[in-house]
């Protein structure tokens, strides 16, 4: 039998994209560390969204800039999630035509 994740009240669940890492290197050959280089925000997939819909301006399917932090994280069909409340997602980015 098949189960899914349903959030509750306005959170969202959300599958983070894979970030490849950079490592920097000076001219010198001092490693610098990953807090010294400006880097973009994270994106995400909206996986399911919470049983306050009219609260939620997000959808299922749409890409998502999430904060720095990495929300609470959720283990579920052997699966890694973060959870986020709808008003901590920072926009949605969409393909333009």
């Amino acid at each position: 039998m098949a189960r899914r994740f349903l959030p509750l009240l306005d959170r969202v669940l959300v599958k983070r994209f894979q970030v490849t890492q950079n490592t920097q290197k000076t001219v010198g050959g001092i490693i610098l560390p990953e807090s010294a280089t400006k880097k973009e925000n994270p994106l995400g997939e909206v996986v399911q969204i919470g049983t306050s819909t009219d609260e939620i301006t997000v959808k299922v399917g749409q890409t998502v800039v999430l904060p720095d932090y990495k929300g609470q994280t959720v283990m579920f069909e052997g699966q890694e999630y973060d959870l986020y409340r709808a008003e901590e997602l920072l926009g949605v980015v969409e393909e333009q035509v």
